[in-house]
């Protein structure tokens, strides 16, 4: 399990041996314990399960330290296309629970 820490960038967990950062608003506080699961390959993590969640589904889906990824391109592109590039996260992962809760809904 991964204990949700708090830095002077916000909260973030190590999952996998990789620090990731919520995208979206988390329901998660500082010292929470949460199962949290790497995708091979990707920046995308899931965390958080309970007994209603289907196997290979999680709560919140975290990302690899994204905030390192919008310093880098503010220093190299500007602040209008990093500000871009953290919508198109955000969107990403609204999208994609979304899909998930829709999932589970139709049962």
């Amino acid at each position: 399990m991964a204990v949700i820490r708090k830095d002077d960038r916000g909260l973030y967990a190590n999952v996998g041996g990789y620090i990731v950062r919520p995208l979206l608003d988390t329901q998660y506080k500082e010292g929470d314990h949460v199962d949290g699961h790497h995708y091979g390959g990707t920046t995308t993590v899931g965390m958080g399960k309970n007994k209603d969640t289907p196997k290979r589904e999680y709560e919140e889906y975290w990302r690899t330290d994204w905030k390192g990824q919008y310093d880098l391109i503010e220093q190299r592109l500007g602040k209008d296309e990093a500000d871009r590039f953290l919508e198109n996260e955000r969107t990403l992962m609204r999208l994609k629970m979304k899909f998930q809760r829709e999932k589970r809904n139709r049962g």
